[in-house]
């Protein structure tokens, strides 16, 4: 089959009309076109380049080593000539002939204007015009522009077909186009896993055909020091991905992998290999934090927090120029990055001072300019130089308004829209929650609106209405990230790219196009990357093989042919390939140990005591099979597909009982990973362990390893391989589940008349508390902190203070606030209901004066020998049923406000910084509309057990109190119900949250990550009596005024809130404060600490997502 009749039926599978162009073609500017169409098939296979432009090279861009146009024609004719499999050639001549009468592809220069978005003129420019049926031409406004428009040929090419599409373009077409930004970047996490030269280098053959022009590459860091099972910081893993060649004591910080390093000849070949493409190179040297490969080189350098340096110690600043004298002779860019972000806010002035000196030093020594990422460090005294390009990353770290107004050029990788997390997301904690994906829906739909496409001046989407000027002078453009916080054994370096794949697609387009270019059509950008990024040049990241069906898609879905790309039994030839990617099948049969390998991995079925176990091998690490539940292994989610928490009902037991000869069945996608059936059964599947952010949440995530398919040792039988994922005994066509959106709808809704202007009033006076607690001044609704800009408005007659979706937070669908009432509905019902023996007791102390002094044991012999045992169960059904609406309220609205509040203070940093003002205003709030549903209930409940025959039970209670009192009867009450339950819960919940941290910052994060099932509910309960104690003697006067009040007590003819302050006169300070206190006491502590408990028990019953952490443990 030619080549021709390939494309052609692969655009008759997906459908021409369901393609674009990435970025998206501008539209022809040309009066003239023909009804002849260009037919690649029938060009003369010669590429002409004009001589008098074959040796321009561009000097506007960043690299020190820019390709000719020459260069880039050659580049074009080895894509070219691999793509369709033919020979092209290129010639340089004196002059283009007549195009109506040529035949081939013309190269030369644009001599119109090309501009970037902010008027500054680009060398990135190009024009192409279909000259006749069989010639097109392509001129740049500088090589890189003539580069640019091979790439926009070779996608017309893919997608050109006889009967139409977007590739079939009339004669006379003609169009020009240029980048709206200069910047068009992607950032990959070298720092916490090693990535060979090989797959770096299709990395960026992958991202130049989507137009992309930097890659950031982050060389130097370290797993985080809050997380994992290391016994001393001198065993966290940190990296440095150079090799030290001149000076050599610096292989020191390598920290004996030098085998996981780049060479200079090794990072040489990148470079060149890069900018051959467009692509430029920006290297990354962390300091003064994220520094553990310095410190644990040299320990005497480092601040208490051990990945921070001191910069105060002598030897600290010579120590870092060392590091760079060595490497910044291999740099071939006019740009570096110093890192330089998450130090010490009070070691502000020695911060600025280090930037500012590096900067002036790199500029002195190499003629380089530095860019750092923006960082909040509040010197009073000092600035960050204004030569200083600055990498915006975060809220609450930089304001990239003030940023420009400060002078600094500025680059977009706010982490809302920009950062992913390679394998796990950080949930459920701060400082971050980023997608194990890229989330695509953030910069089609940017702040969740509808139809918003991001382009690099869109920075906000808290604030919808503070971005950036398209047309800035000094924004450069923006980064999309990729960041192994999970460290080296977390992924495969093929992960990585399954993280970027589509990010570098659609952030490449929207930087190209910006706010003046063609928008993406969001229904068209998955087929679209799907089909062009297996046929790419110059890569294969998808990994397909000989074979493989042209008609299917390479990942996110299967095929129901089933044709095998690969069968083979013991006695054929071998015949080597490389790697399988997604999707795919694999059936092996074997009658003892066999090995599989590949230049990716290796597959290994090794004896083992009881049997064999199967073995992946990736990047020096194994990776066993593990017992899985078929339900944990096969149902992903759909918050967190491919992770399993550590509740779950897997065991994760290594398996090591395989029995042969055994059959074999693997099937991997990207979301599930590599299940496993032996002999038709599963198994189980390849997975790693995860640390959650600080410790907090442990899960079991799924590895999606490639198929080894280059050698065979052993006692391999058999394989079959098939494209796609087929369920041994569920036939074929078995869909893949796509990376989950992270998007999540929210609901509002709130109480009629009164209560709403209670309501408003109330959460006024919170958030003012809230936000005068995070050092923010409230004027004419706006909240202004120095460069910080977050207008928060008050919306008048209304309950809702609006915020928007924060990055760094989980995304909680309506489907987990339904889990967070369930869990805390039933924690509340159960030690509620439990207490209401103790309830009663403690209420006739308080109100019925024959016991007043009466102790708990007293009162309740007392109760039981007057009016019988049954009388301690009085008020049993309304205590479970209110306490079941307003536990499941109370519950469930904390985990809600405490994240708007978080999204409130700007950004994680700001979250953690000011805990206590989240922990009190989310409380209260949730409290508040709690109670509105446990009023009624709470005072049918008080009269009964405070009015001895006032009813039979709930039913009868809620009814005669309905048909005496009506509405005003039930909620008579509730203002003190809000002074009594608003303290309570602000006890509970901020008492326990500042408990836990405690305690976990006493026992630190490596004692804490091998706490027992058993030892974290000990920690939860400490916490609950601690946080029952405070609740009990806050909410304890509001207590005793409130049951007095429903059973009557006050002047009846003066309101719910005159008569608490008439009977607060009337019993006295002791009375109020102390009257029945011990018992509250006793009776809180228990409830407290018990819901906890259950909630955390219920949460992992029902499924339900972690909540949000903000803690400090450090």
């Amino acid at each position: 089959m030619s080549i021709r009749h390939l494309f052609t039926a692969l655009l008759a599978a997906v459908g021409t009309s369901s393609l674009e162009l990435l970025p998206p073609l501008p539209k022809s500017d040309s009066d003239f076109t023909t009804a002849a169409t260009w037919d690649w098939a029938k060009t003369a296979k010669t590429i002409f380049i004009d001589s008098s432009f074959a040796n321009v090279s561009d000097t506007d861009g960043l690299t020190l080593i820019p390709p000719t146009a020459f260069d880039f024609a050659s580049t074009f004719r080895d894509d070219i000539s691999i793509l369709l499999s033919q020979n092209w050639t290129l010639e340089r001549v004196n002059g283009f002939p007549n195009f109506s009468n040529a035949s081939g592809i013309f190269l030369g220069k644009y001599n119109g204007t090309a501009n970037y978005e902010n008027g500054s003129p680009t060398t990135e420019g190009y024009e192409l015009r279909v000259t006749s049926p069989s010639s097109v031409f392509i001129g740049g406004s500088g090589a890189r522009g003539m580069f640019w428009g091979t790439r926009t040929l070779l996608q017309l090419i893919m997608t050109n077909s006889p009967t139409g599409g977007i590739g079939s373009l009339s004669v006379g077409f003609r169009t020009t186009d240029a980048p709206a930004y200069a910047t068009r970047g992607f950032l990959l996490d070298a720092g916490r896993k090693w990535y060979s030269p090989s797959f770096l280098k299709e990395l960026c053959s992958y991202a130049s055909f989507f137009k992309m022009s930097e890659f950031h590459y982050h060389l130097s860091d370290n797993y985080p020091l809050n997380r994992g099972k290391n016994e001393s910081w001198q065993d966290v893993y940190s990296h440095f991905s150079l090799l030290p060649e001149k000076d050599t004591e610096l292989k020191a910080i390598l920290h004996g992998r030098e085998n996981e390093t780049l060479s200079r000849s090794d990072f040489m070949d990148l470079q060149q290999h890069c900018v051959s493409r467009g692509v430029t190179v920006i290297p990354e040297i962390e300091a003064p934090g994220h520094c553990l490969y310095l410190t644990k080189w040299k320990p005497e350098l480092a601040l208490p927090k051990r990945d921070l340096l001191n910069l105060t110690h002598p030897d600290t600043i010579p120590t870092v120029k060392r590091i760079w004298a060595e490497f910044l002779p291999w740099f071939q860019t006019k740009e570096v990055h110093i890192g330089a972000d998450e130090y010490e806010r009070d070691l502000a002035d020695d911060y600025v001072n280090f930037v500012n000196d590096m900067s002036r030093w790199v500029n002195k020594t190499s003629n380089k300019r530095v860019r750092i990422w923006g960082t909040d460090e509040p010197s009073d005294k000092l600035t960050i130089d204004r030569d200083i390009v600055v990498q915006h990353w975060q809220y609450g770290q930089s304001d990239p308004i003030q940023v420009l107004q400060d002078g600094h050029d500025l680059i977009n990788s706010q982490d809302w829209w920009a950062y992913t997390s390679i394998k796990s997301d950080h949930a459920p904690i701060l400082p971050a929650r980023y997608p194990q994906f890229f989330n695509e829906s953030r910069l089609l739909n940017f702040a969740d609106q509808d139809g918003w496409q991001w382009q690099p001046s869109d920075f906000n989407p808290f604030n919808k209405t503070m971005q950036v000027d398209p047309g800035a002078k000094r924004l450069r453009g923006a980064t999309l990230a990729a960041w192994n916080d999970n460290g080296p054994d977390a992924s495969t370096q093929l992960e990585a790219y399954y993280s970027l794949r589509r990010g570098i697609a659609l952030t490449g387009a929207r930087a190209w196009s910006g706010k003046r270019g063609v928008e993406l059509n969001p229904d068209l950008v998955s087929t679209s990357v799907d089909f062009f990024s297996p046929f790419i040049p110059a890569q294969n990241l998808d990994r397909t093989v000989r074979g493989t069906n042209l008609t299917s898609v390479p990942t996110g879905s299967s095929s129901a042919n089933r044709n095998p790309i690969i069968s083979w039994k013991a006695g054929e030839e071998w015949v080597a390939e490389g790697s399988k990617g997604m999707n795919y099948t694999l059936t092996l049969t074997a009658d003892g140990p066999f090995s599989l390998s590949g230049p990716d991995n290796s597959l290994s079925l090794v004896q083992s005591e009881d049997g064999h176990s199967l073995v992946f091998d990736a990047d020096g690490y194994k990776y066993p099979l593990r017992s899985v539940s078929n339900k944990d292994g096969t149902e992903l989610d759909p918050g967190h597909p491919g992770r399993i928490w550590v509740n779950a009902s897997s065991t994760h037991e290594v398996v090591e009982n395989i029995s042969t000869p055994v059959n074999i069945t693997i099937t991997t996608d990207v979301l599930q990973g590599s299940l496993v059936w032996i002999n038709g059964q599963f198994m189980g599947r390849f997975e790693v362990f995860v640390y959650g952010g600080r410790n907090t949440q442990f899960s079991w995530n799924q590895m999606a390893f490639v198929a080894p398919l280059r050698k065979m040792d052993g006692g391999l039988t058999s394989l079959v391989l098939d494209d796609g994922v087929s369920i041994p005994g569920a036939g074929a066509g078995n869909e893949t589940a796509q990376p989950p959106s992270q998007n999540a709808g929210s609901t509002r809704g709130g109480p009629e008349s009164w209560t709403v202007i209670v309501a408003a009033l109330l959460i006024h006076v919170t958030a003012s508390a809230f936000i005068n607690h995070l050092g923010l001044k409230i004027q004419e609704n706006k909240c202004i902190h120095k460069t910080s800009y977050l207008k928060i408005g008050f919306v008048q007659s209304q309950v809702t203070m609006a915020a928007e979706k924060s990055s760094q937070l989980p995304t909680f669908a309506p489907s987990d606030y339904v889990k967070f009432f369930s869990a805390g509905a039933l924690a509340a019902t159960l030690t509620h209901g439990a207490a209401t023996p103790i309830d009663v007791v403690k209420t006739r102390i308080q109100v019925d004066d024959a016991m007043k002094g009466l102790n708990m044991v007293k009162a309740a012999r007392t109760i039981a020998a007057k009016e019988g045992a049954s009388a301690l169960l009085t008020g049993f059904g309304p205590t479970a049923v209110g306490y079941l609406v307003q536990g499941g309220s109370k519950f469930a609205g904390y985990e809600f406000f405490k994240k708007k509040f978080v999204e409130m203070a700007g950004g994680p940093e700001r979250a953690v910084q000011h805990r206590t003002g989240i922990y009190l205003g989310a409380s209260a709030t949730a409290e508040f509309f709690a109670d509105i549903l446990l009023c009624p209930l709470e005072a049918t409940r008080i009269r009964l057990v405070s009015q001895r025959g006032y009813a039979t039970g709930l039913t009868t209670g809620f009814a005669r109190m309905a048909r005496e009192e009506g509405l005003r009867g039930f909620y008579s009450g509730f203002v003190p119900l809000l002074f009594k339950q608003v303290p309570y819960a602000v006890g509970q919940f901020a008492v326990h949250e500042a408990a836990v941290e405690g305690i976990y910052r006493t026992i630190g994060p490596e004692k804490k990550a091998t706490l027992t099932h058993a030892q974290a509910t000990g920690v939860e309960l400490a916490s609950g009596i601690v946080a029952g104690v405070a609740a009990a003697v806050l909410s304890h006067p509001a207590d005793t005024l409130l049951s007095a009040i429903n059973k009557g007590a006050g002047d009846k003819g003066q309101g719910a809130t005159a008569r608490m302050f008439q009977l607060a006169g009337e019993f006295g300070p002791k009375r109020l404060l102390l009257t029945g206190l011990g018992p509250r006491i006793f009776m809180t502590c228990g409830l407290v600490a018990g819901q906890f408990v259950i909630y955390a028990q219920c949460k992992a019953l029902v499924g339900a997502a972690p909540g949000v952490e903000i803690h400090k443990e450090d």
